[in-house]
């Protein structure tokens, strides 16, 4: 995203990526209350209580790794955070029936 030089290419871009987060959040507020039969008040509230508190991490702790490690401790922070999704996604995946 931080390589188009231009106007031109970068404002698809971001239209392309915030289309993407639009969806995803969408999808993913119908997915946890639709998770269970039961207690869909109960999914919502734990959803929207993840998405908040991570949302606020997510803002807090990449200006703590920039002050103390400037760009290297931001990317650093960002690819645990990845590696950690990924290893969730696949134990997950490893949990669901064939």
């Amino acid at each position: 995203l931080s390589l188009p030089a231009t106007a031109v290419t970068l404002i698809p871009a971001l239209a392309v990526l915030a289309a993407a987060m639009f969806c995803g959040v969408t999808a993913a507020q119908l997915g946890s209350a639709t998770s269970t039969s039961a207690d869909r008040g109960v999914a919502s509230a734990m959803y929207f209580s993840v998405y908040y508190a991570s949302g606020a991490l997510g803002g807090y702790l990449p200006g703590l790794a920039w002050e103390h490690w400037r760009w290297g401790g931001v990317v650093a922070g960002c690819l645990v955070v990845l590696a950690a999704a990924l290893a969730f996604s696949t134990a997950h995946a490893r949990l669901l029936p064939d």
